[in-house]
């Protein structure tokens, strides 16, 4: 198993705090980080200007040793138009991250990259000792590609029974609904489409749900996960907005997922084929990476 990291900062910069725990909380797990993130100089919100962080990414890519990332925040789609991804695509190699590197997953996938994963990052989750059972294991088994199962009680379906398998995309959904109209999303037809998101209102979730059914994303896809919406409301409030969502979309629709900003956090592999099993209890299978 490889266990050392090149690290990058491609979206927001991290508390000074954050950074000094990032390299010992990885060691103390096992995991080496082999490049740091402390020659950038930050801006007011993101870890350094564009062109500097386009030209570390690129360059982790073509080092062709796993990248995690530093953190989430924003700026990840200021990089998208400046990377050369005909460039990218003649490497392989693993790109860790979530939230806003969602950014990354979805245009990974767009540009015929698929081996990145949605996963806990340096100063961010590695900081907060994440338990083992799903946390870590998840992280290695999407790491060297190993089959896994993560099975839930649901707390939300709309469907009392269904079975469905397809390409998974787990993101952020303010940071999906920020993509639609650009040139950076993939085809989502036939998808486990996995959302997730932190500390937005009730309206705003109803919001971004409907914009990807005008965009007609969900609409195309074989089922969708809700994974951890963390501080964004009433529980109950948040369940009648997927009522409504899934009602809309006639896709089913299912809750509960330890998959967000969350620990214990599921890892998942973006791009994987899975399998998506419910009747009474949820069964989320990784079938091939």
């Amino acid at each position: 198993m490889n266990n050392n990291f090149q690290l990058i900062a491609p979206a927001g910069k991290s508390s000074e705090e954050n950074l000094d725990l990032a390299t010992p909380c990885m060691g103390k797990l096992g995991y080496s980080l082999k490049k740091d993130y402390f020659s950038y100089e930050p801006l007011s919100y993101l870890a350094a200007s564009d062109e500097q962080r386009a030209q570390s990414l690129t360059r982790a890519w073509l080092a062709e040793e796993p990248i995690i990332c530093l953190r989430g925040g924003y700026g990840c789609a200021r990089l998208l138009d400046l990377i050369d991804w005909k460039k990218l695509r003649k490497t392989q190699n693993i790109l860790i991250g979530h939230s806003d590197i969602s950014t990354l997953h979805l245009a990974f996938l767009k540009h015929g990259m698929k081996r990145s994963i949605s996963g806990i990052m340096a100063a961010a989750e590695f900081t907060r000792s994440p338990d083992k059972q799903v946390t870590l294991s998840s992280f290695d088994k999407c790491l060297n590609e190993e089959l896994f199962q993560q099975e839930w009680l649901p707390n939300y379906y709309s469907n009392v029974s269904f079975k469905a398998s397809g390409q998974l995309i787990p993101v952020t959904l303010s940071v999906l609904c920020s993509l639609i109209g650009s040139q950076h999303l993939p085809d989502f037809t036939g998808s486990i489409l996995v959302l997730e998101d932190i500390n937005e209102a009730p309206y705003k979730i109803d919001r971004m749900l409907t914009q990807l059914l005008l965009a007609g994303i969900p609409q195309v896809c074989e089922a969708i996960i809700m994974g951890d919406f963390n501080n964004c409301g009433d529980v109950s409030e948040i369940h009648k907005i997927f009522a409504d969502f899934a009602k809309q979309s006639q896709t089913p629709v299912i809750g509960g997922l330890q998959f967000g900003h969350c620990l214990p956090r599921l890892n998942l592999p973006v791009g994987a084929e899975a399998e998506l099993t419910f009747h009474s209890t949820a069964t989320l299978k990784i079938l091939r990476y």
